[in-house]
């Protein structure tokens, strides 16, 4: 037997360069024989979009009603899921590497040496404890009751910083912000608890 390479059958196909070389492309990654087998093929991928979606779900490991927030939110603006997890991840991530540089910057120091700081700092740097120390809270709580909803007067209230760092923080981080609260189902209306109530017991502020 010859060790002469097989030639691959041409594509004879009237389009332009550019799709003939990503048929071409295609035919010789997968081995396909001829034009029917790479045109099986993507038919086959084309029908597969079904699974690749239940598995989606499966690794966001969401709750039946938050499938449907997705699948509702998908449906009505033109992203897809994965621009969706992208931006929420991309936004996570910016703000836990915002704490976690803050927390070193601040964490060691005294309650003078941080009234030295730029005030700007050290408000931003109790702002991201007050939302952290919120959002593990609800995760830890069974009773919606027990909850508190992320608002920027509940920050103010626990860090008496001032409004406009509030607000910025807030403005940054809205999306991670609005996906907790509705997590949890939770609205300014959770936070009204009575006028002796104190935000600051319930989250074990000292």
């Amino acid at each position: 037997m010859s060790n002469k390479a097989l030639k691959k059958p041409s594509i004879n196909i009237r389009t332009s360069q550019e799709i003939k070389d990503r048929f071409i492309a295609i035919r010789d990654l997968h081995n396909c024989e001829n034009f029917e087998q790479v045109l099986l093929l993507l038919l086959d991928n084309f029908a597969a979009p079904a699974a690749a979606t239940s598995i989606n779900e499966e690794l966001l490991a969401l709750e039946a009603e938050e499938l449907q927030e997705v699948t509702e939110a998908i449906k009505n603006s033109d992203c897809s899921l994965l621009e969706i997890v992208q931006a929420g991840t991309l936004q996570r991530a910016r703000y836990l590497n915002s704490v976690s540089k803050k927390e070193y910057d601040f964490e060691n120091l005294t309650d003078e040496e941080l009234k030295e700081k730029p005030f700007k700092g050290v408000a931003s740097y109790r702002i991201n404890q007050a939302v952290e120390m919120i959002i593990n809270h609800n995760n830890a709580q069974g009773e919606k009751a027990n909850k508190v909803c992320l608002t920027r007067g509940i920050i103010f209230k626990l860090t008496g910083s001032n409004r406009a760092a509030i607000n910025k923080f807030f403005d940054d981080y809205h999306i991670m912000i609005d996906d907790h609260n509705q997590k949890h189902s939770l609205t300014d209306k959770d936070n009204r608890k009575g006028k002796n109530f104190s935000f600051e017991q319930l989250l074990g502020v000292n």
